[in-house]
């Protein structure tokens, strides 16, 4: 698969599994198939990037394994990045990462806090 499908394919995956969250008005069973979903996709993500790494294949971007965890994708993101080893020594980009899952963690406690 070129790399601009699998980053087209990814985009529009986590476009209609936002908007199929909004519309279900937070309708628990679809947010759990949709949080299922983007973390299975973004353990795969991750484990392609590793395993194209030492080939002349165009690497996934930083920015869409970001986007990955932004959207959901952060408990499989760590996962990954343990399992695979990999992107574990650059301190920028876990840096980022480390944000995002602070996000999602103050999220959920606000979540159910209220």
């Amino acid at each position: 698969m070129q790399p601009f499908t699998l980053y087209a394919a990814i985009s529009a995956g986590l476009t209609v599994s936002v908007m199929l969250v909004i519309r279900a008005q937070f309708d628990f069973s679809l947010v759990i198939l949709y949080f299922a979903a983007i973390n299975v996709t973004t353990f795969i993500i991750y484990g392609w990037d590793k395993l194209i790494a030492p080939s002349h294949i165009t690497r996934v971007p930083k920015r869409v394994l970001h986007l990955l965890a932004f959207f959901g994708g952060s408990p499989a993101a760590l996962l990954a990045q343990r399992s695979f080893r990999h992107k574990i020594r650059k301190n920028g980009f876990l840096m980022v990462y480390l944000l995002i899952a602070i996000m999602h963690i103050a999220a959920l406690y606000w979540y159910l806090s209220h």
